[in-house]
């Protein structure tokens, strides 16, 4: 860079130029250069650093001879300029130097920032599942319609009521009962039968075996049909060994419920 593009450049990062010296600068360099202007901000700021270790014997030889090597030629001062001119360059070179040594040695002892650890998976809550009741109401909230039990002279029906809701689509049910009879697992179970107009009536879907452990209050019970349902038409529930069985024989039919169509 021109000598005096060099000299009008640290003037202007430490004094501040005149119109005249402005327009010289401008015709001797093509772009702005702000390095001097960053170079003088930086020894401001050393100037609040406390340095912990002193600098190098090595480096601050090194810095001095960049400075002597970077030094301007001495040119006359022009006699119609008023403003007398100080050797400045050497000077603020070598500071800015030293102020961006001073400031790696210090950041050299300070910790290194470590990368902050992920933070481990949200644990997944399992919610509660609905119950029968729950999601037997959930079913009829669908449009399932409930169809009522009609109860058999059976003794295990006497008192028997409630009712049968079916969504053939889902192909999903619940049965509810009051007053049927308890029934002895290891003596005896009730069998749910659905019967089903595309099929013969002598083998109608099995539609799962359940006890009953309470006579009083409601009892719900999941329908559980081992094959596909096409047309529902009639719900019965019978008294079967334990386990249940294929085909019944139909001796104890305990309640009844049509579904139209």
């Amino acid at each position: 860079m021109n000598p005096r593009a060099i000299e009008l450049l640290c003037d202007r990062a430490l004094d501040g130029l005149d119109p005249a010296e402005h327009a010289e600068l401008a015709q001797l360099i093509a772009y702005d250069d702000v390095s001097y202007e960053l170079a003088a901000t930086a020894i401001d700021l050393s100037h609040g650093l406390h340095v912990r270790e002193p600098l190098p014997e090595h480096l601050a030889q090194r810095i001095e001879m960049q400075a002597l090597q970077m030094r301007a030629p001495a040119r006359p001062v022009t006699p119609i300029k008023q403003k007398q001119k100080r050797s400045v360059f050497p000077w603020l070179a070598a500071a800015a130097c030293f102020a961006i040594a001073v400031a790696a040695l210090i950041w050299s002892g300070r910790p290194r920032p470590t990368a902050l650890a992920p933070l481990p998976p949200a644990p997944e809550i399992e919610l509660p599942k609905p119950t029968l009741a729950q999601q037997r109401k959930e079913l009829l909230a669908a449009g399932a319609k409930p169809k009522t039990w009609t109860a058999t002279t059976d003794s295990a029906a006497l008192k028997a009521s409630g009712d049968v809701v079916w969504d053939n689509d889902k192909q999903r049910g619940f049965m509810r009962f009051r007053g049927l009879a308890k029934n002895n697992p290891r003596e005896s179970q009730y069998q749910l039968w659905i019967f089903d107009g595309a099929r013969d009536d002598r083998y109608p879907v099995d539609g799962g075996v359940f006890d009953i452990d309470k006579e009083t209050g409601d009892v719900i019970i999941a329908i559980d049909p081992k094959i596909r349902v096409r047309e529902p038409t009639l719900f019965a529930v019978t008294v079967e060994k334990p386990g249940g069985v294929v085909v019944s024989n139909r001796e104890r039919i305990v309640v009844t419920a049509k579904l139209s169509g």
